[in-house]
């Protein structure tokens, strides 16, 4: 008999609301509270910056404001994305145990796609896995997928465009403009699409998530019983969710404490990484750093630790700093390694130094 998951469709929500619940269903799975889920989330318009993000750097907050953009914070990695409610979000929030030799991010990650590739091809569309995390349609991006653990569980959650307001997207977040360069990109509309640009006829939203729920059934082995939240999950919902609507949480929680005096930008294979740095020039010690970027790190205090260890380092220890940092710790970047932090704070070093302000 296959195992029995919750089905959990909770609408359209304020991106704060579902905010909230991926903390909730995250440590309440992980406490073995609650059963596996597989969640249906919508959006009203708003923009997400990535765990690792810094709003300011990302989004561009008065056009957010003055158009009705609310913003907020996710709890994964990865970069800023706009959502609304032409776009219909799906996650699964489960024990790690359910996935067979569970270790390999990357490879989880593919497997993990291929429940949301299945349902495109209910749909009529061929699409495939493009790593580290995206899926596409002839080269071009429909859904992009990330997640983030906790103890024994996993969220792993992505998108599947239904229709999508790229003019707006493109006003909202500060895209860089060497991010699209590396990839010899001469527009955003050749590197994305939608259900309504590849379908004829685009089925109904009720019909997508009947294609989604066939598509992880199979791809789990598992059935799906639909279920509303419990008591305990409502109440911590409510307790939570003051905070994932706290300017603390959207704004503060990446944001420097300090007034950089140097920065830089370095574009490893697996993201941007950004770096904001106070030097102390008397002494030539990195008196605070600031690491934010749209890479994926694991375990998500990864790039705190790493700042962290950082503080009060001398320029001259630097390598060896970040390299000992890494040695000795179990970490997953996808397509970042150490030399690409020492790359990118040597060079905020180097902007500290020639005596730019902070950009």
């Amino acid at each position: 008999m296959k195992k029995a998951w919750r089905l959990l469709d909770t609408g359209l929500l304020p991106a704060g609301t579902n905010m909230a619940l991926d903390a909730v269903l995250l440590e309440a799975i992980n406490k073995r509270l609650s059963r596996n889920t597989l969640r249906f989330l919508r959006f009203f318009p708003c923009v997400l910056v990535g765990y690792n993000q810094n709003v300011y750097d990302e989004i561009d907050v008065e056009f957010c404001r003055s158009n009705g953009l609310a913003i907020n914070r996710r709890l994964s990695g990865g970069g800023a994305i706009l959502m609304d409610p032409g776009i219909l979000g799906w996650e699964l929030v489960a024990s790690k145990d359910v996935i067979d030799g569970w270790g390999s991010i990357e490879e989880t990650y593919r497997l993990l796609c291929e429940g949301c590739i299945k349902a495109l091809d209910k749909l009529g569309i061929k699409a495939q896995f493009r790593p580290h995390n995206d899926i596409e349609i002839n080269g071009k991006k429909i859904s992009g997928a990330g997640g983030t653990e906790l103890g024994s569980a996993f969220l792993f959650h992505g998108t599947i465009l239904i229709d999508f307001r790229l003019d707006t997207m493109v006003k909202a977040l500060r895209i860089p403009a060497v991010k699209l360069a590396d990839k010899g990109i001469h527009s955003l509309r050749e590197r994305l699409t939608w259900l309504s640009r590849e379908l004829a006829q685009v089925p109904s939203l009720d019909e997508i998530k009947e294609a989604v729920v066939a598509g992880f059934q199979e791809m789990l082995g598992v059935s799906f019983q639909q279920e509303g939240l419990s008591a305990d999950e409502q109440k911590e919902l409510e307790h939570k969710l003051p905070w994932y609507n706290s300017d603390e949480w959207i704004y503060g929680h990446r944001k420097a404490g300090w007034q950089a005096m140097g920065t830089s930008s370095h574009k490893a294979p697996g993201g941007l990484i950004r770096v904001d740095l106070c030097l102390d020039r008397q002494r030539d010690i990195i008196s605070g750093l600031l690491i934010t970027g749209d890479f994926f790190a694991y375990p998500p205090r990864l790039i705190a630790d790493l700042e962290a260890t950082l503080k009060n380092c001398r320029l001259n220890a630097l390598q060896k700093r970040v390299q000992a940092f890494f040695a000795g710790r179990e970490y997953y970047l996808p397509g970042v390694t150490p030399d690409d932090f020492i790359l990118a704070i040597k060079a905020a070093t180097v902007s500290c130094l020639q005596g730019e302000d902070e950009k």
